[in-house]
């Protein structure tokens, strides 16, 4: 039975659903960092991507490319469009880009993979919508332009990597599934530009930034909790999903 891969962009989602499964083994394929377990008879893997479209769509690729994967699902935290708070599990039914772009038509996502994701955020009792999400290529960091956004594609949920994803998958022809947890809210202004650490040079300016404006400090205090929140109801979720029993129904 080939193998389920889990996509995620930074070590602290990577980090959340590691500690959900079994014991994960570090393994590394095309050069590409994983992680390995094996529950139930059935493998999985876990892939950091890094931060951002380009990043996820050519690490996907190159798994791909040594690896057959039974589906991809792109998971890790995300921006709620809807009302729904911090913690609460966003489900895709399909994806988009915004801008248009490539990827402007959207990608459907497994609506057997989405029913099942359901089913167990219901059987640890998670708070969970399901419907479109937004991927950017960019952070989106003024609740003004999140309304916008949420107005305009009418969107659930909104993350920078998930439409990458799912074209690589649609390409390899296998299904695909979105299931992340919501680390900031629709109306809420994030305590600085976070696109200044995606440039090679970012990370003077991001703390210079900080440094100009000290009030940017307890918004990243802020942000922190909200994303450990994130993190505990992420591994919630995988701890039902990454069971045997749960496994074994999966397809």
């Amino acid at each position: 039975m080939k193998p389920i891969g889990i996509f995620a962009a930074t070590r602290w989602e990577v980090n959340a659903i590691r500690r959900a499964g079994p014991s994960f083994t570090a393994r590394s394929v095309n050069g590409i960092r994983c992680w390995v377990g094996a529950i139930g008879g059935r493998s999985c893997w876990l892939i950091q991507t890094g931060v951002g479209p380009r990043k996820a769509a050519a690490i996907s690729r190159d798994l791909l490319r040594a690896e057959s994967l039974s589906c991809m699902v792109s998971s890790g935290f995300a921006c709620a469009l809807n009302a729904a708070g911090i913690g609460h599990l966003l489900v895709g039914t399909e994806v988009i880009e915004h801008p248009a772009g490539e990827h402007t038509r959207p990608l459907p996502c497994s609506i057997s993979l989405a029913t099942h994701a359901m089913k167990v955020a219901d059987d640890v009792k998670l708070a969970t919508t399901a419907g479109r999400f937004v991927s950017m290529g960019r952070v989106v960091c003024r609740g003004e332009e999140k309304r916008d956004i949420a107005r305009m594609t009418q969107g659930l949920g909104l993350d920078m990597e998930s439409a990458a994803l799912a074209a690589a998958a649609h390409e390899a022809g296998i299904s695909f599934a979105i299931i992340r947890t919501v680390s900031d809210v629709r109306d809420e202004d994030l305590p600085l530009d976070f696109n200044l650490f995606l440039r090679p040079t970012g990370w003077i300016s991001g703390v210079l930034s900080c440094l100009r404006d000290p009030s940017s400090v307890i918004g990243l205090s802020r942000l922190r909790r909200q994303s450990h929140r994130a993190g505990m109801h992420l591994t919630q979720f995988y701890e039902k999903f990454l069971s045997a029993e749960t496994l074994a129904t999966f397809t």
